[in-house]
């Protein structure tokens, strides 16, 4: 089958120094005209090995019948996630996979009002002889989260799986925290606040659903490994966003704070590479022309621009200021922001209290301009 692995080892190769390349020209200011390198692969020769891939071809076929085995094993055998970053049909075929794993599981744990959630029709799977979707919880984590860890943040092509896996997520935790509070209302405990917005006495659940420690970790690993990177990769997508903080804001402050710290480090894959070199270049361009005249204009580029990587732009933008409340300043100007980016900043700029002391006196800040910022998380 064509084209040959030494071809596609070094097809792989290449993208990875060119977005290597990008990310360092992103992050460096140069007066010099760099020397024009000589690429190894035209343009005409990449689209080729994209269209005409045999392999690909193959992986495509496989995962269309849900033949997940051989599939892997086929993507094993190439180098790591080329298959999911050279053809966007192969992450769609693994998608729609997913969706099917879940099907079951989403049409009845969704968390919608039950008239919308009875609405909710069955996926088309005739064409998929050898998958089939999860019953239960421990199906799911037996069958589909291993497809899940595999897609990583490639599940971007496909926004519609991440709402119905936060969504999903969302249930259980939600259902989790209410069968605590019925159990210390029965055993006479001081009583849990939970805010009535977060009520799941309308869900729809038709089987006993039990948040287990081994599918608490699998969520927090998919947050941590899939949808949040996967985020990143989509354009200013705002209701994802709030989506995510629905079930972000569920988890405790230390939780949120490891997972936004996971966020903004830095990509080991070409195209993320890519998109955050192509992030920091508008971010850039918005700060360079940031002035008292323009503040809510800029703040609104900030806030579409945060939708999809919070972690790196406010640590970004916080290096252009002086001091943190040019950065709270800044934020308060828009009301774009979404409530993940908020939530984000906020928890951020709290480890600035851990800071030695001698490196807080060399600028001239003030506990006030920290404090300044608990009032963008309320």
């Amino acid at each position: 089958m064509s084209p040959k692995d030494a071809l596609i080892d070094d097809h792989d190769r290449f993208e990875l120094e060119d977005a290597k390349a990008a990310a360092r020209k992103a992050n460096t200011i140069s007066t010099v005209d760099e020397a024009v390198k000589e690429e190894l692969f035209s343009s005409q020769e990449k689209f080729q090995l994209r269209v005409n891939n045999q392999k690909l071809g193959l992986v495509r076929a496989l995962l269309k019948i849900g033949n997940w085995d051989d599939a892997k094993h086929l993507m094993t055998l190439m180098p790591p996630q080329y298959c999911l970053s050279m053809d966007d049909r192969v992450r769609r075929n693994l998608s729609r996979l997913i969706s099917i794993g879940i099907d079951d599981i989403y049409r009845s744990n969704s968390g919608l009002p039950t008239l919308i959630a009875n609405r909710i029709k069955p996926m088309e799977t005739k064409s998929v002889k050898y998958f089939k979707s999860a019953s239960s919880f421990q199906e799911f984590v037996d069958d589909v989260y291993p497809l899940i860890q595999f897609i990583g943040p490639f599940i971007f092509s496909d926004t519609l799986l991440m709402t119905k896996l936060i969504r999903i997520f969302n249930v259980v935790i939600k259902r989790e925290k209410s069968s605590k509070e019925k159990k210390n209302l029965e055993s006479g405990e001081q009583d849990i606040a939970v805010d009535n917005d977060n009520s799941i006495d309308s869900f729809v659940c038709e089987k006993d659903y039990e948040l287990t420690p081994q599918l608490k970790a699998c969520i927090i690993n998919i947050l941590d490994e899939v949808i949040l990177p996967g985020i990143s990769l989509t354009e200013s997508n705002c209701g994802l966003a709030e989506e995510l903080w629905s079930l972000l804001r569920l988890f405790p402050f230390e939780t949120r704070y490891r997972l936004y710290h996971g966020w903004k480090k830095t990509p080991t894959n070409a195209l993320m590479m890519k998109k955050r070199a192509s992030d920091l270049k508008k971010i850039k361009y918005v700060m360079k022309r940031l002035s008292k005249e323009n503040v809510k204009p800029t703040g609104r580029q900030i806030g579409k621009l945060s939708h999809s990587n919070p972690s790196f732009l406010f640590e970004t933008v916080s290096n252009g200021f002086v001091s943190p409340s040019g950065v709270d300043e800044d934020l308060s100007s828009t009301s774009t922001i979404d409530s993940t980016s908020l939530d984000d900043a906020y928890t951020g700029h709290c480890s600035l209290y851990s800071f030695p002391r001698s490196c807080l006196r060399s600028k001239p800040t003030t506990t006030s301009s920290y404090q300044s910022l608990t009032r963008l998380s309320t």
